[in-house]
């Protein structure tokens, strides 16, 4: 889940722990497992980690877009 930069922290603790729990539930889990989705652990579910890991892809991935030629129109 991705909150509009500036989002104060509190929402985005709020939130993230609203989300969290939801996953947790045995609907959401029977519903995506349905559908092929594994739910992350929790221990990479909070903002920090998904900051650092979009940061990382990002990284990985900006050469190759870059050396294809990618824009958007």
């Amino acid at each position: 889940m991705f909150l509009p930069k500036g989002t104060p922290e509190p929402i985005v603790r709020r939130l993230n722990a609203a989300f969290s729990d939801a996953l947790d539930t045995p609907t959401a889990i029977e519903q995506l497992h349905k559908i092929g989705i594994d739910i992350a652990p929790k221990e990479r579910r909070d903002p920090a980690y998904a900051g650092r890991f979009v940061a990382s892809e990002i990284e990985k991935y900006a050469g190759p877009i870059k050396a294809s030629g990618i824009a958007i129109d």
